[in-house]
């Protein structure tokens, strides 16, 4: 079993944003789920009227309780919804 050396660095697929995720209105939510693993679910988000300050608030539980979502496609959008939100605490919540 090989186990990596605590030197080595794990390369985060950081994203970094041009506006503020707080601001998105539903449309901008849409266009940048459309550049994700996740460009299916932009109709859906469309319909439930997701903007960005809701984006930041769904959870796991939310996403496959009201969005009824198989649970690997909930974990892909969960993981786009964590890259968004990483980006906004480095860029905007200072």
């Amino acid at each position: 079993m090989h186990v990596p050396s605590p030197e080595k660095k794990v390369k985060v697929d950081t994203l970094h944003l041009t506006s503020n995720p707080l601001k998105w209105s539903v449309n901008e939510v849409v266009k940048y789920l459309k550049t994700t693993d996740c460009a299916n679910l932009a109709r859906i988000c469309k319909e439930q009227d997701i903007d960005g300050q809701a984006l930041l608030l769904l959870t796991l539980p939310a996403v496959q309780e009201f969005m009824d979502l198989k649970l690997g496609l909930a974990v892909k959008f969960c993981h786009q919804i964590e890259r968004v939100k990483l980006a906004f605490f480095t860029q905007f919540a200072k």
